[in-house]
């Protein structure tokens, strides 16, 4: 998809008895950002288009801004439950093909000190081989 083509995935077009002109809906990664851009109170059609765009634009780079500052590899020290035991582990989870995926080191086979080791060095080849 070319830039144009992605601006315009956020915009639609309300005409209602009473209400005219692009309605903006952009929603990704948990972000909301939600403005209708009104014909009447722009001018014209065109130009309520141009300012929809616009704000779509910079949603979409305050969005990325947020993403950009955020790690997406984890690595923490959780407890997992399995068939009625408590199991210590350091878990490894990362994004992939819109799932997550994870890795956990056992505390009580490695140790506390080598699973986190073990946890970190996943993680960071992980970031490596998918460029986070």
């Amino acid at each position: 998809m070319n830039e144009e083509t992605v601006r315009l995935k956020f915009i639609s077009r309300i005409d209602t008895d009473d209400t005219h002109g692009w309605y903006v809906r952009v929603e990704r990664y948990g972000f909301s950002f939600r403005k209708l851009f009104s014909d009447k109170k722009l001018g014209n059609k065109d130009w309520a288009l141009m300012q929809a765009m616009i704000f779509t634009d910079e949603c979409l780079e305050k969005i990325m801004i947020e993403r950009s500052q955020q790690d997406p590899v984890t690595v923490k020290r959780i407890t997992k439950y399995s068939r009625g035991y408590a199991y210590d582990v350091f878990e490894v989870a990362w994004p992939f093909r819109k799932q997550i995926k994870k890795k956990s080191f056992s505390i009580k086979k490695f140790g506390e000190t080598v699973a986190q080791e073990k946890a970190e060095k996943w993680a960071r080849n992980v970031r490596k081989q998918f460029c986070f």
